[in-house]
């Protein structure tokens, strides 16, 4: 009984020590080491491209450490079954060895090194040191091809341009996709390799934020901001709307460049290296700039007999007020409206202002003096308006004036009085009153062919005001001089060089008078400006208005700038619904 005891708990031993953890486990069958089946070619050079065949490399080209017999090698390209180094300087010949993950492949057969021949290229130097893909560098050696494209220029196995080629120097650009590591020379079969790396620097995003003007004729100077041009000129390239651009002066932030002949109104682009950068707003050549279409527009095909002002808010900033007129929907349902809106000029946007008490209108006056501006009589659902009305900013607050002077009126403001044309009342018409802001005086006005003219153009130059065109029963094609001293009329320059037309825009910039647009007599769309010189009496046709023609737009000057919106027309809706701007400056 005994020995059957000591047999049982022998057998007990035995087997609790088998259900303990083996000191030395198996080889863990989940790991993936790196295996080498071959390498091509056998022999080479250092710098010599070689392709190792195997499984279980990384695809990411640092994660590969390959070694021929001890020495370091670049890799250039790395799959999971190909890596492309280059044989390193200092190379012997041996085993070549791939390690991934800590685990480590061996090749089978010997890569030999050989001595390079007579005629091997060489690498001495290589300058700049460090780039971005697009950087040129030049390569300096021996023995190199001076037809550029037998030259065969790798950065660390991603292969470049030869640009220009001698026996000693290599021009190249380092190439998209480059890495940092050794530069290759081959030339027929032969390889050189850099003794040092070429570090290739991450590339720097080429932006523009703007450009100063932004309007300009052929010729002129602009200055573009961004970052990360090129400090010097040659490296930037310019084009507007395409057209090539000289540079004139360059830092990392502003590139200076004259607006080339034949360039168009479009985006402006800055091409550095391999990267070019597109403006996010057009470039205007010449005088006329397309502004948008104003956000509150959008419902509506078209606005006819507006009217456009200048105030300054509390800042003393100078903003645009538009209101009023007759809007067409785009469903054609046609309304007077009382809404207004207001553009701010530096941030180039418009917003709603305070609507109008009073009722909607089209075809009224407008002036401001004190800065309040004045909305005088129009036309209401088919009949003249019987108030007219002033809004003063630094109180956003409208009041009403009472007035029964018909519609279709012109005004010209001088040295802080308004003149208002056109005035019918008492059974009569062609009658003028002065405005102070206070008072409302009778002055002379004036007749042709028995009858006051309508839908007029008013502007001032000087001291004097001028009524051109518009129409009674008939076509006015005469200009009436004002002098303000006299209170006086006088029919000047005859018969006017242009067709006679109503519901035209008139302006005053730089000392001379504007006439623009219109309905002419001949029931045509005008798009056409006139240029009037008081000094030497005398009109001259400027570049037509590109919108296409209409009545009833409204126009208000700010500096050298004119700012144009609205009128109904026979054109497109965007055109017609567009913002614009003038600058006569530039008409020449």
């Amino acid at each position: 009984m005994k020995k059957i005891h000591y047999l049982c708990l022998g057998l007990a031993l035995v087997l609790t020590s088998c259900g303990k953890d083996d000191p030395n486990p198996p080889d863990d069958p989940t790991t993936n080491p790196p295996t080498i089946a071959s390498f091509s070619p056998t022999e080479g050079t250092p710098g010599t491209t070689v392709e190792i065949i195997g499984t279980n490399f990384s695809t990411v080209k640092t994660e590969n450490m390959v070694k021929f017999n001890g020495a370091s090698a670049s890799v250039g390209i790395a799959t999971a079954t190909k890596l492309t180094v280059s044989v390193p300087n200092g190379a012997t010949s041996g085993k070549i060895s791939v390690s991934v993950d800590g685990e480590t492949a061996q090749s089978s057969g010997t890569f030999t090194v050989t001595e390079p021949s007579a005629n091997t290229p060489t690498i001495a130097s290589f300058s700049p040191t460090e780039g971005t893909p697009g950087t040129t560098v030049e390569i300096t050696g021996t023995n190199f091809s001076t037809v550029k494209t037998e030259n065969t220029v790798e950065f660390n196995g991603t292969e470049a341009t030869v640009s220009i080629a001698s026996a000693t120097l290599l021009t190249v650009e380092v190439p998209n996709g480059a890495t940092s590591g050794k530069i290759a020379v081959t030339v027929d079969g032969q390889t050189a390799q850099s003794s040092t790396d070429f570090t290739v620097l991450d590339p720097t995003t080429v932006s523009i934020s703007g450009f100063a003007p932004d309007q300009e004729n052929v010729g002129a100077q602009v200055v573009i901001e961004g970052e990360n041009f090129s400090t010097m000129e040659g490296e930037n390239t310019v084009e507007f709307n395409g057209v090539a651009a000289q540079v004139t002066a360059a830092t990392g932030t502003n590139l200076t460049v004259i607006v080339p002949e034949g360039a168009t109104t479009g985006t402006i682009t800055v091409t550095v290296g391999q990267q070019t950068v597109e403006s996010t707003t057009e470039f205007t050549v010449g005088p006329w700039k397309k502004l948008g279409i104003p956000s509150w527009m959008n419902n509506k095909k078209y606005i006819q007999g507006g009217n456009m002002n200048v105030l300054k808010d509390i800042n003393n900033k100078d903003q645009i007020y538009y209101g009023f007129g007759k809007y067409t929907q785009i469903n054609d349902y046609s309304t007077d409206s009382d809404e207004v809106y207001v553009y701010d000029l530096e941030t180039e946007s418009w917003s709603n202002g305070v609507d109008s008490p009073g009722s909607g209108r089209h075809r009224a006056t407008s002036f401001v003096i004190d800065n309040k501006w004045y909305i005088i009589t129009g036309t209401y659902l088919g009949s003249n308006a019987t108030d007219s009305w002033y809004y003063d900013p630094a109180t956003s607050t409208w009041d009403g004036m009472a007035s029964t002077w018909g519609s279709g009126l012109t005004s010209f403001v001088n040295n802080g009085v308004s003149y208002v044309y056109g005035i019918q009342s008492l059974g009569d018409d062609g009658k003028l009153k002065s405005f102070n802001g206070n008072t409302w005086t009778d002055l002379t006005g004036f007749k042709e062919n028995n009858e006051g003219n309508l839908d007029a153009v008013g502007f001032s130059i000087g001291s004097q005001g001028y009524i051109v065109t518009g129409k009674g029963t008939l076509y006015s094609d005469s200009m009436f001089r004002y002098s303000i001293a006299n209170d006086s009329w006088t029919e000047v320059g005859g018969i006017l060089p242009f067709m006679s037309r109503t519901e035209a825009i008139g302006f005053n910039v730089g000392g001379k008078g504007y006439v623009a647009l219109g309905r002419g007599q001949d029931s045509s769309y005008l798009n056409d400006i006139w240029e009037y010189n008081a000094g030497s009496n005398s009109w001259t046709q400027k570049t037509n208005f590109p919108g296409g023609g209409r009545q009833g737009a409204a126009a208000v000057v700010v500096g050298e700038h004119v700012y144009i919106l609205g009128g109904s027309g026979p054109g497109a809706y965007e055109e017609l619904r567009t913002f614009w701007r003038y600058t006569p400056a530039l008409d020449n």
